[in-house]
C-alpha cells in the first residue's frame, strides 16, 4: 500500500502576511489624517439657547439647543489651546458671565444665567 504524503498548509506564513499587509495599508491611509476634536464643551438650560460666547473677548459661537441630540438644554463645543482663558456669555435678558479658567486638555463649563429682574 502507499503512503499518502501530506503537503504542509502555507496558510501559516499566508494569513500574518496578510494581516500585516492590511495594518501597514491602513496605517499609511490614516497616519496623516487629523480630527476637530473638542476640547471645551460649554452647557446651560434650553432657555439660554441663542446667548453669545467669547473666549479671550473674540466672540465664537451661540449655545445650541441640544434636541438634535435627544438631550435637553443648550451647549457649545470648540477647541481651544491649553492655557489661560477668559469666557464671556450674554444673552439679551440676561445677567452676563465673565470666567477665568485654565485649559489643560478639556473641560466642561455650566453656564447658569440668571433672567433680568425688569
Amino acid at each position: 500500500m502507499d503512503k499518502v504524503k501530506f503537503k504542509q498548509s502555507r496558510a501559516i506564513i499566508a494569513w500574518p502576511a496578510i494581516m500585516l499587509s492590511v495594518l501597514l495599508f491602513l496605517f499609511i491611509l490614516t497616519r496623516n489624517t487629523t480630527y476637530p476634536g473638542y476640547n471645551l464643551c460649554l452647557n446651560g438650560e434650553a432657555s439660554l439657547s441663542g446667548a453669545k460666547v467669547y473666549i479671550d473677548g473674540v466672540f465664537v459661537g451661540n449655545l445650541k439647543n441640544n434636541n438634535e441630540n435627544n438631550l435637553s438644554g443648550s451647549c457649545l463645543c470648540l477647541n481651544v489651546k491649553n492655557g489661560k482663558h477668559n469666557l464671556e456669555v450674554k444673552k439679551l435678558g440676561y445677567g452676563s458671565l465673565s470666567k477665568d479658567f485654565v485649559m489643560k486638555n478639556e473641560a466642561y463649563i455650566g453656564i447658569n444665567l440668571k433672567p433680568d429682574d425688569n
